[in-house]
């Protein structure tokens, strides 16, 4: 069977269900069948009618009952509250938006302050959404994408912002977007799905960082800041139960060892939960299941008023199974071969209509060892403050699985990456010239050692081969590089309403890659071991102009810079493919807007942005010297523009609704495109670059007097047809919208709070991410999480 998104829909709008909505409901939920109608007649998908049709009234049902009862709230709350302030001449004592600390410019500062365009998640917002991972988060952020690896290692995770970031997770790649825990740089995408249960707050920077966060942030950065040990004794405890027998146990305790001169904390996870993908031919295994532990330290030494030292340390170990991946058809007929030759009825019968069902067989696994130390000191020093953040990693990552999705072995791969980081980051910040000028500068040093070993068996069922195995090959690669750099950035007070933002960062790094293709059934190399080096410098700056229209409204502009590495083709097969390709650019022209209206009960924050976007990085095909073979490499191949807009609203429209709306857009489009390239056109589309992301979040507090509080807690997320791979592969895309829900109670006097929810709460079927294998012609799916209950019970003091 065909496939291209799975997506529910009906024929005509249902009588009986729009009886039910009445005025201008009526045409918003006409309009949102209609739109689903018109998407899933152009995908070109059939579903079962009566099931579509059920599902689509619960839909509008419940749609309209959340307008009708929050649209006159969220309408008439500021109005009706300001005219009560008037009436009575009195200020207005109603509740107010939080204040929101970021570090996103290296330093403390309010959100609002901050001229760049920046998402914040505190551990609350991440609770009440369900968000139990890094790309959950990407949801609520207005131009960002993740999702799972389609590779064969599932632990590794694809992010991109405004359009940019890296698909490939192979250690001579490097990431579009940067993640740092705690300050501290994570250089590789294998484990970067972070757990989420001992985070303080989550920033998501959206534009190239390259002044103050260096090279492969180009598209943006994610800062993920944990909980500090606390002198105040604090802790809590909780544990969840769901769907695929889930059972999760986390513990937190925090307090003073030494009284107001050392506290400490210590936090600990598990997280256990049966795969949700059965596998049709082998009864009783399953592939998406988790099986992982998680334990992190803190110590946080202040013995002067002037003097802190933070020391953590944080491990995790899972042994899980395999990701979700089923055969997901085809793309191509090409080689007609392998559909004929496999199986008399097709291979394409593996490509059912349930996605929760695959035909894989075989081993079955995903073994990670994460683990990490860091220590950071902060000197006092009058106006500025001296800081020292130093960090060693390591990650050790295994698995084996059947890739191809079928009972036949047309692709099955074990990888075993390994990797050993150290960073160390001096900073200077403070203010100067009566407050005038604050600045932040710094060096910065990273070396890194990155193994990968590939062992890929391919098309052993053919049998039309002389002998199994004749295709299979063997992988081997190491990488070590070494990065140095200095910045500096600063802002400048002209007057009360203008200021000048200026900075500039030098980038020197050196890699050099060990690089061998070994025929193992053959026995010869197609790339014989050896050792290649090259280097490369960078010049990234950013200029900003400021205006603070009010002491609640900012405006800014900004021109900024950000690269990402160059490097090694690590699936190179002859010395014609191995590199080096030198580094991507992007240039981002940026206007935005900081403003908190109505006495602080609504936020409005919105950015317009253009992108020049040079050199991306591309698989190019060209001939031998014979002028038969076949040569792949990578190469600077192409060049893109992205431009857009996002804006994100919070408000508190009454003391106890909490909302915030998010909605971003993004113009993508190839404008050159090397006649060598062999994975796109100048028609294609930029991966990981929906038109569409929008979202909406609502919680609802209802205090009950002699009983407690129950709160609501809902949420939406839209993205639009996305690319999970250069190829634009169809059969795995589309639109898609999720919707969470959960209700808490939290008895009066207590410390306990019982949590019930439902992810997925429509059960969309869809894919969370792709591949397309271009020699195979088939498609690889990652299938996303169905529906799923769960019921929580947490204790905190």
């Amino acid at each position: 069977m065909e496939f291209d998104a799975k997506i529910c829909h009906g024929s005509k709008s249902d009588p009986e269900i729009m009886n039910s909505i009445s005025g201008k409901k009526q045409n918003q939920a006409r309009h949102s069948w209609c739109r689903i109608r018109e998407e899933s007649m152009l995908n070109g998908v059939t579903r079962n009618e009566s099931a579509c049709r059920s599902r689509m009234k619960t839909r509008i049902l419940v749609t309209s009952a959340l307008f009708s009862i929050a649209s006159p709230i969220a309408s008439q709350a500021f109005a009706q509250q300001a005219d009560e302030a008037v009436a009575t001449n009195a200020p207005d004592t109603s509740r107010q938006l939080d204040t929101v600390t970021v570090t996103a410019r290296r330093v403390e500062e309010n959100l609002q302050n901050a001229p760049v365009a920046v998402t914040a998640f505190n551990a609350n917002d991440l609770e009440l959404r369900a968000a139990e991972q890094l790309d959950d988060v990407a949801r609520f952020s207005p131009n960002v994408a993740a999702y799972p690896g389609a590779f064969s290692v599932s632990d590794s995770g694809q992010l991109f912002i405004r359009g940019i970031g890296q698909f490939d997770y192979i250690v001579t790649t490097d990431p579009g977007v940067g993640v740092y825990l705690d300050g501290v740089y994570l250089a590789r995408t294998t484990g970067n799905l972070l757990d989420l249960a001992d985070v303080e707050r989550i920033e998501v920077l959206r534009g190239p960082q390259g002044t103050l966060y260096g090279k492969n942030a180009l598209g943006g950065a994610v800062n993920v800041v944990t909980r500090k040990p606390s002198n105040d004794a604090r802790g809590k405890a909780a544990v969840t139960v769901g769907e695929y027998n889930r059972i999760d146990a986390y513990g937190f305790l925090s307090g003073p060892l030494v009284k107001d001169k050392l506290a400490g904390s210590i936090a600990v996870m598990t997280q256990n939960r049966d795969g949700y993908v059965e596998r049709v031919l082998e009864p009783g295994k399953t592939q998406g299941g988790t099986d992982s532990q998680a334990a992190r330290v803190a110590l946080r030494w202040t013995p002067t008023e002037s003097f802190s030292f933070d020391l953590a340390g944080d491990y995790t170990s899972s042994d899980t199974e395999q990701g979700p991946y089923r055969y997901a058809g085809r793309f191509t007929d090409d080689p007609a071969v392998l559909y004929t030759l496999l199986d008399p009825g097709g291979v394409d019968q593996y490509d059912t209509d349930n996605l929760l069902e695959s035909y894989a067989t075989g081993d079955n696994y995903v073994e990670v060892d994460i683990w990490g130390i860091s220590g950071t000191a902060e000197w006092e020093l009058g106006n500025s403050t001296l800081s020292s953040i130093s960090s060693f990693r390591s990650s050790e990552i295994a698995n084996l699985g059947d890739l191809d999705g079928t009972p036949f072995s047309i692709l099955t791969e074990y990888d075993d990456i390994s990797q050993e980081q150290f960073s160390q980051e001096l900073r200077l910040s403070g203010t100067s010239m009566d407050g005038k000028l604050n600045y932040t500068s710094g060096l910065f040093y990273l070396t890194e050692d990155a193994d990968q070993y590939i062992n890929v068996d391919i098309l052993s069922d053919l049998p039309v081969l002389p002998a199994p195995g004749i295709l299979d090959r063997i992988v081997s690669a190491n990488q070590k590089q070494e990065s140095y750099a200095a910045y500096g950035q600063a802002d400048y007070t002209l007057n009360e309403k203008w200021s000048v933002t200026g900075g500039l960062r030098y980038t020197y790094e050196e890699k050099k890659a060990t690089l061998s293709t070994f025929r193992d059934t053959l026995g010869f190399y197609e790339l014989a071991p050896g050792t290649y080096t090259e280097s490369w410098d960078a010049l990234t700056p950013r200029i900003g102009l400021n205006y603070q229209y009010s002491d609640s409204v900012l405006f800014y502009g900004s021109v900024a810079q950000g690269f990402k590495s160059g490097g090694f083709n690590g699936r190179a097969t002859s010395l014609d493919t191995v590199g080096p390709f030198d580094p991507e650019n992007v240039w981002t022209y940026e206007l935005g807007l900081k403003s908190e209206l109505f006495s602080r009960r609504l936020r409005f924050n919105a950015a317009a942005f253009m992108n020049d976007y040079e050199d991306l990085q591309f698989s190019v095909s060209s001939l031998a010297d014979d002028g038969v073979t076949l040569l792949i490499g990578l190469e600077n191949a192409a060049a893109a523009e992205i431009n857009g807009f996002e804006m994100e609203v919070v408000a508190v429209p009454a003391d106890n609704l909490d909302v915030s709306f998010s909605l971003g857009y993004l113009d993508a489009k190839f404008t050159e495109v090397s006649p060598q390239a062999d994975e796109i056109t100048a028609d294609s589309k930029l991966m990981g670059a929906p038109e569409w992301t929008t979202s909406l979040a609502a919680q609802y507090r209802i205090p009950v007097h002699g009983l407690g509080e129950f709160t609501l807690a809902g949420d939406y997320s839209y993205r639009s047809k996305i690319y999970f791979n250069p190829l634009n592969t169809e059969g795995i895309t589309g639109a898609l919208e999720l919707v969470n829900a959960q209700v808490s109670f939290a008895p009066e006097n207590s410390n306990i709070q019982f949590t019930a929810g439902v992810t997925n709460l429509f059960d969309e079927e869809y894919y969370a991410s792709g591949l397309g294998p271009a020699g195979l012609g088939m498609i690889r799916g990652v299938v996303g999480r169905p529906q799923e209950w769960f019921a929580r019970a947490t204790y905190s003091f």
